[in-house]
């Protein structure tokens, strides 16, 4: 089941935004959860980790990852994602044109949490 919450490592904490296996209803739920954890933060100071392992692309999905990621672009000092296998690949492309935002791709959790705490 798609979730948010915090994960505190090393005195940091890193916003987990679990979309594996999501559909729209459940991205469109976590995502606005999401939303609201990462605006609580001060600009520039957070870290994400996204995992789209087994999500499915869709145009509505599209539309709703660009919107979140650009809106939180100020909020976001490092972002990471796991999950980009070949049908989400032109999602995370056209999300990263978008949003004029860079986001590290990474093949396991642990990667990409290990990446982001040494931010």
């Amino acid at each position: 089941m798609a979730s948010v919450r915090a994960l505190e490592s090393s005195g940091k904490k890193v916003i987990l935004i679990d979309l594996s296996r999501a559909e729209l209803d459940e991205m469109v739920r976590v995502l606005r959860e999401a939303k609201g954890m990462i605006r609580s933060e001060p600009p520039g100071s957070v870290l994400t980790l996204t995992d789209l392992t087994g999500a499915h692309p869709t145009p509505a999905i599209t539309r709703q990852m660009k919107e979140f990621v650009r809106d939180n672009g100020p909020f976001v000092k490092a972002g990471a994602v796991v999950g980009l296998a070949a049908l989400m690949r032109p999602i995370y492309d056209a999300v990263m044109l978008f949003s004029n935002r860079s986001i590290s791709g990474f093949t396991t959790r642990e990667e990409a949490l290990q990446w982001l705490l040494s931010r």
